[in-house]
């Protein structure tokens, strides 16, 4: 694993729980469908439609929650590897991309530098993480 794909896990971390949540609202918004819609029909089955996707929002709530607590220790460890750059510069352009989740772009306007500098300081930091 590249030290820059090491470092992308906790972005990557934190797509798939906002993915998740996605779907949990969905899953809500399905249900107060189904329970607001007073249709008189009635089945022969019993089928209970909110039940069910109520089981499925707390599978996946369940799923979220341990989805966060890995990211919280992913956080941590890429921390920990960041910190051990010993030049601060270097560090916060890490902990600006890998951490705050900003772009390149981002980055140069917030640390004042150019573009091309950036790229260039990015490039030296990764030279520098050491992934376990």
């Amino acid at each position: 694993m590249t030290a820059k794909e090491y470092l992308s896990r906790y972005r990557w971390q934190n797509d798939r729980i906002n993915a998740k949540l996605g779907q949990a609202a969905e899953l809500r918004r399905k249900a107060q469908t189904v329970s607001g819609s007073s249709g008189g029909t009635h089945s022969t089955q019993p089928y209970d439609r909110i039940g069910e996707i109520t089981a499925k929002l707390v599978d996946l709530e369940r799923e979220i929650n341990e989805d966060i607590d890995r990211s919280v220790d992913v956080q941590r460890e890429i921390l920990a590897a960041i910190s051990a750059v010993e030049d601060e510069r270097l560090r916060t352009l890490l902990e600006l991309k890998y951490i705050n989740c900003l772009t390149l772009e981002e980055i140069a306007v917030r640390m004042n530098y150019s573009y091309k500098q950036v790229c260039r300081l990015h490039g030296r930091a990764l030279m520098m993480v050491r992934c376990p």
